[in-house]
């Protein structure tokens, strides 16, 4: 009976170190897992080691939210022109606002673990951070990508060897928009780290977004749509 008790309490000693070390795997991120395109269906980021602050609304006053949500879709409009964010419709699909107007998902990792249930939905945080999915990609990605730079240029669907993907900052934009959401929006970093780390600009410029040597706002409108509503090159100007 001893040897049996002592192998019960090694594994008990065992499961409990192995919880505070790792936690449980449904709040762990994804280290290991390459970016990939799952369905549309399927797309459940994952929420981060905090989870149990970010879900209970009462625990975050309304304003610190940013007032978009992890896990939903939005299609994103220039607060100056009114203008809505698609792509050029050239072969690498540059962005630009009012041609070919583009559903993009928002963030909080470019893995997309499982389980499909796990409490991602939450809302982002003023000063939040977070990538842009674009489930439409380019001719050459053959599927959806990442928003991403060449640096010092374009931001476009992020394929091949052309790839620095950006992930965005957010806080609430002086602005009181008819619909949607105002937010300016910064870099906070491009992965992989970049040669150029000072490019973390954005402006817009003949209705294209660019990528600078600065560290330069925009302001946009985030608009809560379907995640299958993707005009497909449907033209807003």
């Amino acid at each position: 009976m001893s040897s049996f008790l002592a192998r019960a309490l090694t594994v008990l000693t065992t499961t409990a170190l192995f919880k505070q070390v790792y936690g449980y795997p449904a709040l762990q991120p994804s280290l290991l897992q390459s970016p990939v395109t799952p369905a549309l269906a399927h797309l459940t980021p994952l929420p981060p080691d905090d989870v149990e602050y970010t879900l209970a609304d009462e625990k975050w006053p309304a304003t610190r939210s940013l007032g978009i949500h992890y896990g939903e879709c939005y299609y994103i409009k220039d607060v100056n022109s009114g203008k809505t964010l698609g792509s050029d419709g050239g072969v690498y699909s540059y962005y630009k606002f009012g041609s070919a107007r583009r559903t993009f998902q928002v963030w909080n990792t470019r893995s997309f673990p499982n389980p499909p249930d796990a409490y991602w939905n939450y809302a982002v945080r003023d000063g939040g951070k977070f990538f842009l999915w674009d489930p439409q990609g380019s001719p050459q990605t053959n599927g959806g990508s990442w928003v991403a730079t060449n640096l010092g240029g374009y931001t476009y669907p992020g394929f091949g060897g052309y790839w620095y993907y950006l992930q965005f900052k957010g806080h609430p934009a002086h602005k009181r928009p008819q619909g949607g959401t105002a937010v300016t929006l910064e870099i906070a970093q491009v992965e992989p780290p970049s040669p150029l780390p000072n490019y973390r600009g954005l402006k817009v410029s003949g209705d294209y977004i660019w990528n600078e040597d600065n560290e330069d706002t925009i302001d946009v409108i985030f608009v809560s749509t379907g995640c299958h509503d993707d005009d497909n090159d449907a033209v807003d100007v």
